[in-house]
């Protein structure tokens, strides 16, 4: 499997975004084999903090949310579009 420590944190994070950076370093060491550092969770999928407000998201928002990234290609040109968008 040829897959890079951001998609292995944030597939683990799909399965709970409420997981706390501990819970997803053990669960990427546990599924992958990889070690991964909480610089790397909280670079790939944001802080603890943000993670449990997402919680409270409503699924329709995240739903849109994934359907807005696979539009755009991927989540960094997701990001791009984003980050143009919220300068006006």
């Amino acid at each position: 499997m040829n897959i890079c420590k951001t998609e292995m944190i944030r597939e683990v994070v799909k399965e709970n975004i409420q997981y706390t950076n501990k819970q997803v370093k053990e669960r990427v060491w546990s599924k992958y084999g990889i070690r991964v550092g909480s610089n790397e969770v909280i670079n790939s999928v944001g802080s603890e903090r943000e993670r449990l407000s997402y919680g409270r998201t409503p699924e329709y928002v995240l739903k849109a949310g994934e359907d807005f990234i696979r539009v755009c290609g991927n989540y960094d040109q997701a990001r791009r579009i984003l980050a143009v968008c919220g300068k006006s």
